[in-house]
């Protein structure tokens, strides 16, 4: 598949939601069908339509930007900015970010203040994956933190200048629409990125 602009005249807003409604139909389609299959006794045929819809499930991260979530910002960061190398990353820092890719299809960060110990407050208003930030630092502590909230690592690091570096790491979940709050996590953030 070519990747592209979209046209101007398309509501993206309106498009991803058609999609999503769409994904959602025919994951409920396929739940149904491995269900019919499992209680005819075609395991097989059951396990072979459950390892597609996996394979669907984790498509939309690799492919296209309709898969994100659409949400709103309630509180605790401010709006948009672009993401890119030398934007600087924090509201009460001169820090700025450093190894961002302009292959990686998040281009948007929402900056915090750094240290604030502030959570994010979101309104999801279309289904998707939101995606947040944060520094490396203790691993284990960031090991309880994916966990005990189910963030999910993606291949994607970059850094903001400090007396050196300070790596960050994008995590992401799919949320459906209503309301989450996302608890703070050290002095990196969360940071909200997306497309």
């Amino acid at each position: 598949m070519e990747e592209g602009t979209t046209p101007s005249s398309v509501d993206m807003r309106m498009f991803r939601r058609k999609i999503s409604n769409a994904l959602r139909t025919m994951k409920r389609e396929f739940e149904q069908a491995i269900d019919n299959a499992g209680k005819q006794g075609e395991i097989e045929e059951a396990k072979r339509l459950r390892d597609e819809l996996q394979t669907l499930e984790e498509a939309p991260y690799k492919c296209a930007s309709w898969a994100f979530a659409d949400y709103e910002i309630q509180s605790g960061a401010e709006a948009f900015q672009p993401f890119i190398n030398f934007a600087r990353a924090y509201t009460n820092r001169g820090y700025v970010w450093k190894d961002v890719s302009p292959s990686w299809p998040l281009k948007q960060f929402a900056p915090v203040a750094g240290g604030s110990g502030v959570p994010i407050q979101i309104t999801v208003t279309s289904p998707g994956w939101v995606f947040i930030a944060f520094s490396q630092g203790d691993k284990e502590l960031v090991a309880a933190y994916i966990t005990s909230h189910l963030w999910q690592p993606t291949p994607h690091v970059f850094s903001y200048n400090t007396v050196g570096k300070t790596q960050m790491r994008i995590f992401r979940k799919h949320l459906p629409a209503g309301e989450y709050v996302i608890p703070w996590f050290n002095f990196s953030g969360p940071v909200l990125i997306k497309p």
